[in-house]
This record gives structure tokens, C-alpha cells and sequence, in this order.
């Protein structure tokens, strides 16, 4: 999907005045620009009940286009347990393996220093017909903790993750 100018406009007009003034003021363009494909995409997807937000927080924006969902985080504030880089696939996901309609990794890829796993680690939550929704920096100057590795991928890196992990890739762009 090719983004222009009007469909920021009226992306941005259809949200809060809040929400707006977050986007503008807070958000690279970029970041918009996914923000945008993002909800296009979330209006393609039959059936959301589960959701999981790889190391974010509940003010990740893309929650904030999605139909109520059941959302569980998996974050840094528990490294033991969820380590990006360590291998998932040792049974400490017990339950909620394989029981997730939408994984959000989102700025994350560039804090962990194997990417490759760590996608692999997503794909391990998702539901037979799941989505992961991986967003990453094209270009980004070193910020952030509790690590940094990356100062940007390559528009089709993501996809390369993905195929590594087993799973098919619907889109992967700049």
C-alpha cells in the first residue's frame, strides 16, 4: 500500500485530538506511515480474541486499532523468562504456546542481539492462522535500553526473519 499525504490527513483526522497531536508530535513519519498500514491491514483480519505484545507496554499505538482483545505482554521487566535471545521452544510457554490470533513485535529487533531467535520466539505463541506484526527501524541513531544493537534493517530483513522462522511473509517493505 502506497501511503500519500491525503491519506496521512485523513488518518490523523479520524483519531482523537489527542491521539493526533501524539502522532505529529511524538512519532517519527515514518512511524505514521506503518501506523497507517497498519490499520488498513487490522481491517483485512477475520478474528482478533488474542493478542501478544512482544517487550512493549500498553501504550503501544497499533492497540490502539484493534477490536477488543484479550492482551497479554511479554517484556524485559522479566528477562529470565522471556529473554528474546534465549530459545523459547523449552516448554516455558505452557499455555499460552501456539494460542495467540496476533503477536505485535514493534522497535524491538534492533535491542536484541539475535533477531533471527527471537522472531522465532514470536512465531512459537502464534495460533494456527496467526499474524505477527513485526515493525522495525530502517535508519534509527543509538537509543534505548536495556540494549542496543541495531541502528536499522533493510525493508526486507523482517521477511528474511520470518522465513528463517518457519513462517510465510504477506508483506515486507520500506
Amino acid at each position: 500500500m502506497m501511503v500519500r499525504a491525503l491519506d496521512v490527513h485523513h488518518f490523523l483526522a479520524s483519531l482523537s485530538d489527542r491521539e493526533s497531536s501524539r502522532f505529529l508530535n511524538e512519532s517519527d513519519p515514518a512511524r505514521v506511515i506503518s501506523l497507517i498500514q497498519f490499520a488498513d491491514w487490522v481491517s483485512t483480519v477475520d478474528t482478533v480474541k488474542r493478542v501478544a505484545v512482544i517487550s512493549g507496554s500498553e501504550n503501544e499505538p497499533e492497540l490502539l486499532f484493534l477490536p477488543l482483545a484479550e492482551v497479554h505482554y511479554f517484556n524485559f521487566d522479566d528477562s529470565q523468562m522471556w529473554d528474546l535471545n534465549d530459545d523459547w521452544s523449552d516448554g516455558r510457554l505452557g499455555k499460552v504456546a501456539a494460542s495467540f490470533d496476533i503477536v505485535l513485535c514493534e522497535q524491538v529487533l534492533e535491542h536484541v542481539i539475535n533477531p533471527i531467535q527471537a522472531v522465532k520466539n514470536a512465531s512459537l505463541l502464534l495460533s494456527s492462522g496467526g499474524h505477527l506484526h513485526l515493525s522495525v527501524p530502517g535508519i534509527n541513531g543509538t537509543h534505548g535500553e536495556p540494549h542496543y544493537f541495531y541502528t536499522g534493517f533493510n525493508p526486507h530483513t523482517p521477511e528474511t526473519f520470518c522465513l528463517e522462522a518457519g513462517l510465510a511473509s504477506e508483506t515486507s517493505g520500506g
